[in-house]
């Protein structure tokens, strides 16, 4: 059985074909048979417009709320749709930090982007506060052992897979930190714009985890990869930009 969110898009697509079928029918037979009846065939005409428009209204606003309800259940993702364009919130106070249950709500999110609203041609992520995502949950990162380490991990993967993999662009709008975790969601997006003094960096190594490189190669040249994931260090956006690294850089208050 289709999931209830599912089964309303559905109806929404075929409400809308069906009405572009009953105006394109009904104006062929305006065209056509005209001649034979004039007043006739214009109120048929009138009156199989009124009613596929009236279907494909009714069920285009349940369609829509359906979106409000369903984009709820997100607990740390704040969601704004205008004009085609989507803006996804990561809001998860103090620095953004990513746990298991938002791991899963962006790969669930970014899977089906289509869900956010009809029309969706682009989605703009970004962080709520000083910024973008300063990486792991470290207390939660704490908990993992040999038992459940594949699951969680697996988790992490699945959330960078969905935004590579999105069926619409993805632009990473980056603000303040964006660090091991934070980095690696925004080397997933198809393009990065940052602040001019936003910061991105692999500190992993400096407490002895190993991760992020194969991430960082997707925005910079090898050098660039080998000094940031050996030293640990962060570079702010202009000098990262400077020495090669694949951003955008915009004075910070233009970011948004």
């Amino acid at each position: 059985m289709l999931p209830e969110r599912t089964s309303e898009w559905l109806k929404w697509r075929v409400a809308r074909d069906t009405t572009n079928v009953v105006w394109n029918l009904a104006d062929r037979a305006g065209s056509n048979n005209v001649d034979d009846d004039p007043a006739s065939v214009r109120r048929a005409v009138s009156s199989a417009k009124e009613i596929g428009t009236r279907r494909s209204s009714g069920l285009t606003n349940r369609y829509e709320a359906a979106h409000v309800e369903d984009m709820s259940t997100f607990a740390h993702l704040d969601i704004e749709f205008d004009q085609g364009i989507a803006t996804i919130v990561l809001n998860r106070p103090p620095a953004n930090a990513i746990d298991r249950a938002l791991y899963m709500d962006i790969a669930e999110l970014f899977s089906k982007p289509d869900r956010i609203g009809p029309g969706l041609k682009a989605i703009v992520l970004t962080g709520r506060g000083k910024h973008f995502c300063a990486g792991n949950d470290l207390d939660e990162f704490a908990t993992m052992t040999p038992e459940n380490g594949t699951e969680r991990m697996w988790r992490v993967r699945e959330a960078f897979f969905a935004i590579q993999n999105c069926a619409v662009p993805v632009i990473a709008a980056v603000n303040g930190a964006a660090l091991g975790t934070g980095l690696a969601i925004a080397a997933s997006c198809d393009f990065v714009v940052a602040a001019e003094d936003a910061r991105f960096g692999l500190p992993e190594l400096t407490v002895g985890v190993m991760g992020g490189a194969r991430h960082l190669a997707r925005m910079a040249p090898q050098p660039l990869v080998r000094r940031m994931f050996f030293t640990g260090e962060h570079m702010r956006a202009d000098a990262f930009a400077a020495a090669g690294g694949s951003v955008i850089v915009c004075p910070t208050d233009h970011l948004h």
